[in-house]
């Protein structure tokens, strides 16, 4: 039987956003060779790179994948602003500073965001 550990709830949005799933997502990416595995599945297969790492989370901590219709609101979130996010930062050439930065910036807050409602969805 999987324990549950009770946390306060978050007293700021900020806090809300730094949950145990995005911490799990920053601690697996930073493994050696996950950074580039999930470039790979992300831009050579059109992989979700959120949603493969919510799901070795979920493995990990015993839950199982909640009801198809219930990721609509991270898809849409996904779709209308981490996508675009995405396409116009690799538009951006590499040498147009800050500018390239700032915008992956955004979109690893968008990220952020995202983890935050996949996480609302396993808790």
């Amino acid at each position: 039987m999987a324990r549950i550990l009770l946390q306060p709830a978050p007293k700021t949005y900020h806090e809300a956003l730094m949950n145990p799933l995005w911490q799990f997502m920053l601690h697996t990416y930073a493994q050696e060779g996950m950074k580039e595995h999930c470039l790979r599945l992300q831009n050579e297969q059109g992989q979700d790179v959120l949603l493969y790492l919510w799901q070795l989370w979920l493995k990990q901590t015993r839950q199982s994948l909640p009801e198809s219709q219930a990721l609509a609101p991270y898809l849409h979130w996904r779709d209308t602003v981490i996508v675009p996010l995405r396409q116009v930062r690799m538009s951006v050439r590499k040498d147009q500073e800050p500018l390239r930065a700032q915008l992956l910036q955004a979109e690893l807050s968008a990220e952020q965001v995202g983890a935050q409602l996949l996480y609302q969805l396993s808790s």
